[in-house]
């Protein structure tokens, strides 16, 4: 009896049991209490070692956050050595300013490039990418032409004659030239053992002549005909005149060019961008020089092994600029976006500021704000109040981006291992 009394017992005892053990299972503890960790970030460093144009006895260099915070603020002594310096920040791309005071005469001159990777700049020098062609020690010199066809009008205006030496020579102050007589006289500073080059633009006639004494007569009775090149104008421009062209036989050796083009005058007849000879040359260099219709500045650069027919210049409808205020500047890119663009402000003769920008920022700019926010030491007593646009630039270098394009602009060494083939510009100008 007992034993039948214990049983129902011990069984509730653990079914009791078994229930609390199956709810703990089932529910959650609320009772915890959830605690929060704030972390702060870290800031990261921008480690640079760059050298900066110098346009005076000192210049300073102002680096800034994108979104205004000053980083660094140096004023240094021409000629320094490359500012070394561990900037504090987490931004890879800064902006750059460089301020500078001409030693003779008051112009200031400041340059800012925008959102630029500072740290693999070694220098922000831009550096030329045309050629320099080793000039020869000036040697007095006479060509005398005789024979000269008679078809040839020889009384016509300066450019009825076009004489160049090597490299370029601008030979109408020696030039004499006899009607009558069919004959032409060239007086010059010049270098033996290399070509020669006399055009005559309105019949397409020329000769090449290798002077081995100081004076030289050549006979011009036969005469070779020149390549006259006209560029296709889909988009109407006209030429402005003052182009460039060389010849180079040696891409290894500079002291061997000729020029097909003279620097007083434009060496061709109208409606004709360039007469030259058709010799063979390794490359020809060029730098044309036009306008649109509307003022617009062309330029356009070539290195290259034959001279194109069409030229790949920036056009008008490649952009749209909604604001053209001194504090206000926003264009927007419709076709491919060029390598970069570039603003520049002056005040009369004292002060000329040019900024950089990538044409990827969508942004507005706002160069007197900007520039007055960077509380520049040298520009204390500057009257920025007193800039106005000048200039809008967009610039086509090489197929290159913005990023790009600084890393090479700033190192002589990659434009002489890779020579620039194709540079277009377009020039808008204000005031």
């Amino acid at each position: 009896m007992l034993r039948r009394t214990c049983f129902p017992v011990f069984a509730a005892a653990l079914c009791l049991i078994l229930s609390a053990c199956s709810k703990s299972n089932s529910k959650p503890n609320t009772s915890t209490t959830t605690t929060t960790t704030t972390t702060t970030p870290s800031t990261g460093t921008l480690e640079i070692n760059c050298s900066i144009p110098f346009f005076g006895s000192q210049s300073e260099l102002i680096v800034s956050e994108p979104g205004g915070k000053i980083l660094l603020d140096t004023v240094v002594a021409s000629g320094t050595a490359p500012i070394v310096a561990t900037l504090q920040t987490n931004d890879t791309l800064v902006d750059a300013t460089v301020i500078g005071q001409y030693v003779h005469g008051s112009l200031t001159e400041i340059e800012t490039f925008k959102n630029v990777n500072l740290a693999r700049l070694s220098s922000l020098i831009r550096n030329s990418y045309n050629l320099s062609y080793k000039m020869p020690a000036p040697t007095q010199a006479q060509l005398v032409y005789y024979n000269i066809p008679s078809q040839i009008d020889l009384s016509g205006p300066n450019d009825s004659v076009c004489f160049t030496s090597y490299p370029s020579y601008s030979g109408g102050e020696g030039m004499v030239t006899s009607p009558n007589n069919h004959y032409v006289t060239v007086s010059y500073n010049g270098d033996f053992g290399n070509l020669h080059f006399l055009l005559f633009p309105q019949v397409g006639l020329y000769n090449i002549h290798n002077q081995q004494n100081a004076i030289d007569s050549v006979d011009c009775t036969h005469l070779d005909t020149a390549v006259m090149l006209t560029f296709n104008r889909t988009v109407p421009f006209t030429s402005a005149g003052y182009s460039s062209l060389y010849g180079i036989f040696d891409t290894t050796d500079l002291s061997k060019a000729i020029s097909f083009t003279s620097l007083i005058s434009p060496c061709t007849k109208a409606g004709v961008d360039f007469e030259y000879p058709p010799i063979i040359v390794q490359k020809y260099e060029m730098n044309y020089f036009a306008t649109y219709s509307n003022n617009d500045q062309l330029n356009y650069y070539a290195y290259t092994n034959t001279l194109p027919q069409t030229l790949p210049l920036p056009q008008a409808s490649d952009f749209s600029i909604s604001s053209a205020q001194i504090d206000n500047f926003n264009v927007t890119f419709l076709n491919t976006k060029p390598t970069n663009y570039q603003i520049v402000l002056g005040a009369d003769t004292t002060l000329n500021y040019t900024m950089y920008v990538s044409p990827d920022s969508a942004a507005a700019l706002h160069p007197l704000t900007y520039l007055t926010n960077l509380k520049s030491k040298l520009l204390q007593n500057a009257n920025l109040s007193k800039l106005q646009l000048r200039q809008f630039q967009l610039l086509d270098f090489n197929g290159l981006d913005y990023l790009h394009y600084f890393s090479y602009i700033t190192n002589p060494a990659a434009i002489q291992a890779h020579h620039p083939t194709s540079v277009a510009s377009l020039t808008r100008n204000y005031n």
